[in-house]
């Protein structure tokens, strides 16, 4: 027998005379999974059921490990420098998936807890910090340190007590998609609007296969390298913004004309003027077009006053003989939005956009513009490629954690398809789940499994 189950969307939002269509959106669930729950709890997906059920007979984490909330920050004393050997170094940065980042270093009384060595052990050597907030793209964060400190109270510490299970590869399980997939989808908390996280009881109950000797180390070496990346790419500090990349601050602001020097190009061969109606109004869009030693600049926005929309409309076009300036300006340029073009027309509204200026001459400025451009491409090209490495590593450790879980392609494509993902002002050190990546890791299963 099936069970109809519907959960109202999120977003967007809807009206509530339209949740009557929205419920034929539903899912049908077989009646003997919901009997199956042992704790009650009602998913809208067969799938969560299934994967609940096939890990039923794996160690947990809470028997393979011990673990710990950090302290209530606000019943302590802090200070910038340990009194006495009672006062321990107290962890003020945060924690990512495969990173650690360090913020000012400052000391707590501990004093009261000196003397209970069990207590102390979660906060000395090798163990696992799991932060307690979800990442914007729904995964668990999690990473290993090493160092003595005490850490505060949005943070797990977790121990591992079983000799079967090499840290890494703990780590690996926690930080997978499959792990996070099945905590996010089974979680209250977890799925809340603002603030969602975990809690210490529900990340206790994770299962924890117990997988090959071989396939544990092999997990952990892709570990080792994977932190290894990743700990660049936090050095990079990569934005992906030319600007970003400057090596001095600019001396003040130079319009697009002054850059282009517009009023000395002559016409027909320098320069030309595709849209010759003298439009005002605003520009929502620019696209720049490059073709040999030409950019294009189109527009999109509305006249005034007639309200009347034009939507790639090519402006003008101009000969930059510069190739670094060319892609300077694309850069900064392109996806420009709201621009008003009420006081001046279309085109001198573009000709007028202010840019960086970096040297008193204009041909000092492009010399260091086409530096500034040099080292953002070179940098941006080093991004990419760790980039690249961070996600191939990633892929191979979510395959190996799929297989060791036993769960086949069908189920792995399922689960990367809908564990959800907010990529705005998602962090590095989160991989995009996109299809190439799933396509990676579903090949790469198929290759281990062949």
């Amino acid at each position: 027998m099936k069970t109809t189950a519907y959960q109202y969307p999120k977003n967007p939002v809807r009206p509530l005379h339209d949740l009557k269509a929205d419920i034929q959106q539903h899912s049908q669930i077989d009646y003997e999974l919901l009997l199956s729950e042992p704790t009650n709890r009602i998913f809208t997906s067969e799938q969560i059921y299934r994967l609940q059920n096939a890990f039923t007979s794996y160690p947990t984490l809470r028997q393979i490990a011990d673990s710990m909330r950090g302290i209530e920050g606000y019943k302590y004393q802090y200070k910038a420098t340990a009194p006495n050997t009672d006062w321990l170094p107290f962890f003020t940065g945060q924690v990512y998936r495969y990173i650690v980042t360090r913020n000012e270093v400052k000391y707590v009384d501990f004093s009261q807890h000196i003397s209970d060595a069990d207590y102390l052990t979660f906060f000395k050597g090798e163990r696992i910090l799991l932060r307690r907030i979800i990442s914007r793209r729904n995964r668990l964060q999690a990473m290993v340190v090493n160092d003595d400190f005490v850490e505060g109270k949005d943070l797990y510490s977790i121990l591992i007590t079983d000799d079967g299970y090499d840290i890494k590869y703990v780590l690996a399980t926690l930080n997978s998609t499959l792990i996070s997939y099945l905590y996010y989808m089974r979680s209250t908390v977890a799925q809340k609007d603002d603030f969602r996280q975990t809690t210490l009881e529900e990340i206790r109950q994770l299962p924890m296969v117990r997988a090959d000797p071989k396939v544990q180390q092999e997990i952990a070496t892709y570990v080792d390298r994977l932190v290894n990346v990743k700990s660049e790419l936090q050095k990079l500090a990569f934005k992906d913004n030319v600007m970003s990349y400057c090596h001095a601050q600019p001396i003040g602001e130079m319009p697009l004309s002054s850059i282009l020097r517009w009023n000395q190009l002559t016409p027909g061969s320098q320069k030309r003027i595709l849209d010759k109606q003298r439009r005002r109004g605003l520009i929502s869009k620019i696209e720049i077009l490059e073709k040999a030693d030409w950019l294009t600049f189109v527009v999109s926005g509305k006249e005034k006053p007639q309200e009347k929309e034009f939507a790639g409309l090519p402006l003008f076009s101009v000969n930059i003989t510069e190739p670094t300036l060319r892609r300077y300006i694309t850069s900064l340029l392109s996806g420009r939005k709201s621009i008003s073009a009420t006081k001046h027309t279309v085109l001198d509204a573009v000709l007028s956009l202010k840019l960086p200026k970096f040297a008193p001459s204009l041909r000092g400025n492009i010399s260091e513009i086409g530096k500034i451009v040099e080292a953002y491409e070179t940098t941006l090209s080093t991004h990419q490629k760790l980039i690249e490495q961070m996600r191939e590593l990633e892929a191979q450790i979510d395959s190996n954690v799929f297989l060791a879980y036993q769960v086949s392609t069908d189920s792995a494509k399922v689960i990367m398809e809908n564990l959800e993902r907010d990529t705005t002002g998602a962090d590095v050190s989160d991989v995009n789940i996109d299809e190439d990546y799933q396509n990676r890791v579903l090949q790469m299963m198929k290759d281990r499994q062949s």
